[in-house]
């Protein structure tokens, strides 16, 4: 009996979830394929050898030459990455498809892209030999960069210390003067800088200029020697915003009616303190 000739819909090296749709000659009145079915054609999803047994209506019969499916399961692209793919801002890495020829999801065409934004990159092969669907996908991560801030008094008086606090919630502190707490107290004019190190190992640092107020600096006037039984007044320097005396005064001039050591603390405008003091004499009467 004369070989029938069988056709097919496409290719019959098949990717994954295809099929190929394998057809015997019409004219025929009954079919019998190899796998069972009776119709003219069928659908091949499965590797395999497939032919079929014509009938005729004069009753001969004629076998179809074979058709040979097979499964290619396509060649696979993936991605390498150069770097850690969780970075901080300010960072990047790059993405490397393992074939030459692929288009990225962000449009581009070439083998290596090099990201610094959070985001899945998906790589599709863009040739001869990939099954349709294969692709590789990462996901890229980029954290915000922290900020951190000083907060603290940035002059100070002479002989005096302040705290400085760096922003709270960092895991880590490193304070230009080798300190590793959130706070330090300085009592020194000069700059200070602090690096905070988040979660994620991102860093930010803050500089802070701290400098020095001089003491408040006052003289006593008046007169030191006096007649006993008599008085004197003595006073400090005008222009300050607190005196306070070794009496208990806290008046610029006092009235003093006895010898001895007086001494007075003057605070000015800015807080700073600074002391005298002043040796009265008392005569004895001729």
């Amino acid at each position: 009996s004369p070989v029938a000739q069988l056709s097919t819909s496409g290719t019959t090296s098949l990717c994954p979830d295809d099929s190929v749709l394998i057809s015997a000659p019409a004219g025929g009145t009954a079919y019998l394929w190899n796998n069972g079915a009776t119709s003219s054609s069928i659908m091949a999803g499965a590797a395999g050898d497939y032919f079929c047994t014509i009938t005729y209506g004069n009753g001969c019969t004629a076998s179809s030459d074979t058709i040979a499916v097979t499964l290619n399961s396509g060649q696979t692209v993936s991605i390498a990455a150069s770097g850690p793919i969780s970075f901080c801002q300010g960072g990047s890495v790059t993405l490397t498809a393992s074939s030459p020829t692929v288009i990225w999801s962000n449009g581009s065409a070439a083998q290596s892209i090099t990201v610094n934004t959070s985001g899945t990159y998906v790589v599709t092969p863009n040739a001869a030999g990939f099954c349709p669907g294969t692709k590789d996908s990462v996901i890229v991560t980029v954290f915000p960069t922290p900020t951190v801030s000083i907060t603290g008094n940035t002059t100070i008086c002479l002989g005096a210390s302040t705290t400085l606090n760096a922003s709270p919630g960092f895991s880590q502190y490193q304070w230009s003067g080798g300190q590793n707490t959130a706070s330090v107290n300085v009592s020194s004019a000069g700059t200070y800088v602090v690096t905070a190190t988040d979660v994620n190992g991102c860093t930010d640092r803050d500089t802070i200029q701290v400098s020095l107020l001089p003491v408040a600096s006052t003289a006593i006037s008046g007169n030191f020697s006096f007649c006993q039984g008599a008085s004197t007044s003595i006073s400090a320097g005008a222009g300050f915003s607190t005196y306070q005396w070794s009496t208990g005064a806290n008046t610029q001039t006092i009235n003093v009616t006895a010898g001895g050591t007086y001494t007075v603390t003057v605070t000015d405008a800015n807080g700073c303190s600074g002391s005298t003091s002043q040796n009265l004499t008392v005569n004895p009467l001729p």
